[in-house]
């Protein structure tokens, strides 16, 4: 069987919550439905009120920034700033150019191979070993000297190294 609380014991609940009285009568209905939930549940009256005095100063924290927002958006010079750059459509926002993606792929491939070589150098048993070297010969050397320049010929010089010291295990 559900408890259900009488009107009189949400009101006095509910009534006894710092702040109550300044919310909007949307919030308030809402904190008397969830007092008459948590009431509902049989939980102590002195928790509800502790939960819904917190539920409380959150709404009031959001209606305060509301409002400060509101303040700063309804200044003259918001307004002009605003009307002279317009915030963008991001169906219309300029994609990232080719250039900025090829970078990207050249740092992914650095990383990639970079923890390749560290687990590489960490692989003790026989077991690791071997499928580390699996995975090092895998990797397309001409690939990664044309992407990464310079910086793909020193980590093809450590790949090879590692290789030729793996040899002698096998």
């Amino acid at each position: 069987m559900v408890h259900r609380p009488a009107a009189e014991t949400i009101e006095r609940v509910v009534e006894s919550v710092e702040g109550f009285g300044s919310l909007a009568e949307s919030e308030q209905e809402r904190l008397r439905a969830m007092a008459a939930h948590l009431l509902e549940r049989g939980l102590n009256p002195a928790f509800v009120v502790s939960a819904l005095a917190s539920t409380a100063g959150v709404i009031g924290d959001i209606q305060e920034e509301e409002t400060a927002l509101a303040e700063v958006l309804g200044r003259a010079e918001v307004r002009r700033f605003l009307e002279q750059h317009p915030p963008l459509d991001p169906a219309t926002a300029r994609q990232t150019p080719r250039r900025e993606w090829k970078q990207v792929e050249r740092e992914r491939l650095a990383a990639h191979i970079q923890g390749l070589l560290r687990l590489a150098r960490r692989a003790h048993a026989p077991h690791e070993a071997k499928k580390m070297r699996n995975r090092l010969l895998k990797i397309d050397q001409r690939h990664v000297r044309r992407v990464l320049g310079g910086e793909g010929d020193a980590l093809c010089g450590e790949i090879n190294g590692l290789l030729r010291g793996m040899a002698s295990r096998f």
